[in-house]
């Protein structure tokens, strides 16, 4: 072993776990966007929530399905996703 972690998803499952994280934050997003719109929430902290959102999926993946991001990040690679 060379010090770097293993690959242990398949493509089928990082491309659907991709999708999935890619579709939570596209929701968040649309969620910010009619906050701001309506004034409820600062378009200043847009960037931010973001980041928080996308935190909050990669968490939520890893509860469900006990994939850390680096390992998405890996397949990605490797699989050219």
């Amino acid at each position: 072993m060379n010090g770097k972690p293993e690959l242990s998803i398949s493509k089928e499952q990082a491309y659907q776990y991709i999708m999935t994280i890619e579709a939570k934050k596209m929701q968040a997003q649309i969620r910010m966007q009619m906050a701001v719109a309506s004034n409820a929430f600062p378009k200043e902290a847009i960037d931010s929530m973001m980041e928080m959102e996308k935190t909050k999926a990669f968490d939520e993946l890893f509860n469900e399905f006990g994939v850390e991001e680096i390992q998405l990040g890996l397949a990605g690679e490797a699989f050219k996703l």
